[in-house]
């Protein structure tokens, strides 16, 4: 049965590949293409390769990695791909792992390499009618949160899984008369994973929306929206340790929204709905009910935009703030929401994009929102920016998220700041965690021939109990501090030299889940 299973699941994962394959190779055709192909072999030395507190300062590893990587676009007249990312592989074995002295989960099935691609195509399948959105992602994220995890693709302590995520998205809008738009959005995700204890999921959404205008100052938009999210195991009773069927999370709403322009720069809106959802709560709680928001926006000029608003839905007071304000060197963003996700999409949305320096991370189901180009569990676009930290969870999750964002690119160099707050809360059960990280870079402006890069970054976890009475007094809490410096150097047009140094320092009062490790690099990137 083990091996009819994990060969089914292999089948899943090279079908979601062949499929995105498939996608690329079928816009070939009289298209204009562009590629950037890159070969990096490196090496990795530390001083802590079982990731515990009591390695041996003293003992160093050595660990080879190749990493090809590059960029493939391709358009034509309806048609837009992208595929990007790389594969790490490397040469850190069982049997050194054991000759280290390391034990538990990192020697058994231990993932071997580090895929990072994402794949985007978005055509034209019938014009001025129908158009599709295809995205396919392959990634690692961590199997617990709250767990050490090298995050370095080496899966030295067996915290690492690897995900294969992709949607199928086919819309349609259509002009109704001068002033009336209907729009209609189906969407189908699938999310496979390389670790059995992590639940493979699948998502059906359907979005319909109407909006227009009655004035030149007054709009309106009315909204249905339906989703079905499931997942391949079963529900565990964590009081009983009984397993029993999962049921699917259906969440449905039906919600009208008007907005009136003040003035040029300022708009109220309100938004009236109700809910039909249907998922496991803790004590039998309400899943629907009414839904309401009142917001005012304001946007005096292109580069500053306020969107602020309070509401109130079955888990409670629903507050948002959305700011963004550019200048000439600078960009700052800042928002605030509560919204329901699942660990599906935190896991999976808030990795980083291969091709771009910040991620993205999924809004949850923000009833009344939309723009971009991934979807949330009801079908909604979502954008924002975001981690991979998140209660384990296979149902509904309460997100209640502040996130901060800061660049500034000036003459003595660039300047990245973000910071992330998350208080989660697992419905089926009432359970909570209670996340925070924070990162800042620094890239001083150096001779082209040079790039230097420094970081700072801080986790916290906080694993909770549950609603009833939350103590963090969790053997589980745990902190870590991580300092980056990369210096790269241009030795050709075709090749560069790398020098990287880390150091991790993670705090825990559980002694298995806390370690400090020095890390240095040293790799080639040959263009090819």
């Amino acid at each position: 049965m083990i091996m009819e299973f994990k060969e089914s699941r292999l089948c899943q994962r090279m079908l979601v590949l062949a499929f995105g394959a498939g996608v690329f190779a079928s816009s070939v055709q009289a298209a204009k293409w562009e590629r950037d192909i890159v070969v990096a072999p490196s090496l990795i030395y530390t001083d802590n390769v079982c990731l515990t507190k009591d390695d041996k300062r003293s003992d160093w590893t050595g660990v080879a990695l190749l990493t090809p990587s590059g960029t493939v676009s391709v358009e034509t007249s309806k048609t837009k791909a992208r595929l990007s990312g790389s594969v790490t592989v490397n040469t850190l074995s069982d049997g050194d792992l054991r000759d280290d002295g390391c034990t538990g989960d990192s020697l058994d099935d231990r993932q071997k390499y580090f895929p990072r691609l994402l794949g985007t195509m978005n055509t034209i399948l019938i014009e001025d009618w129908v158009k599709l959105n295809v995205s396919a992602r392959a990634d690692q994220n961590r199997v617990s949160s709250a767990r050490a995890s090298s995050n370095d693709g080496l899966d030295r302590n067996g915290n690492t899984n690897t995900f294969y995520r992709y949607e199928i998205s086919p819309s349609t809008s259509r002009k109704i008369g001068r002033n009336t738009k209907a729009d209609l959005r189906y969407t189908y995700s699938q999310v496979l994973n390389s670790e059995d204890s992590v639940s493979d999921s699948s998502r059906h959404a359907v979005v319909s929306s109407v909006k227009g205008e009655l004035n030149p100052r007054m709009t309106w938009d009315v909204k249905g929206r339906y989703s079905n999210t499931s997942y391949s195991d079963d529900a565990v009773n964590v009081f009983t340790g009984e397993s029993v069927p999962r049921e699917d999370t259906e969440l449905k709403s039906l919600s009208g929204k008007l907005g009136y322009q003040l003035t040029r720069t300022l708009q109220v809106n309100g938004t009236y709905g109700w809910e039909w959802n249907s998922f496991q709560t803790f004590q039998g709680n309400d899943t629907g009910g009414q839904a309401w928001d009142l917001g005012l926006r304001w946007a005096p000029s292109p580069r500053t935009v306020v969107d602020v608003g309070i509401g109130d839905r079955f888990f409670g007071t629903t507050p948002r703030v959305r700011i963004r304000h550019e200048r000439q060197r600078s960009t700052i963003t800042a928002n605030y929401e509560k919204v329901i996700t699942f660990q599906r999409d935190l896991a999976t949305y808030g990795i980083n994009d291969p091709a771009e320096g910040l991620g993205s991370y999924s809004s949850g189901d923000p009833l009344f929102s939309g723009g971009g180009d991934r979807f949330d569990a009801d079908g909604d676009a979502v954008d924002g920016i975001g981690t991979d930290t998140s209660i384990n969870s296979d149902g509904v999750i309460i997100d209640e998220r502040m996130t901060l964002t800061y660049v500034y690119k000036g003459r003595a160099g660039t300047l990245q700041m973000f910071g992330s707050y998350s208080q989660q809360t697992r419905e089926e059960d009432g359970q909570e965690a209670d996340f925070t990280d924070w990162e800042i870079s620094f890239s001083p402006t150096m001779s082209g021939r040079y790039n230097l890069v420094g970081s700072v970054y801080y986790e916290d976890v906080k694993p909770a109990g549950f609603t009833t009475g939350q103590d963090f007094n969790n053997q589980a809490k745990s902190e870590q501090w991580t300092y980056r410096l990369n210096l790269t150097y241009r030795m050709s047009d075709r090749m560069n030299l790398t020098f990287g140094y880390r150091f991790v320092d993670r705090q825990s009062e559980l002694r298995l889940n806390e370690y400090k490790e020095n890390l240095f690099l040293i790799g080639f990137r040959i263009f090819l």
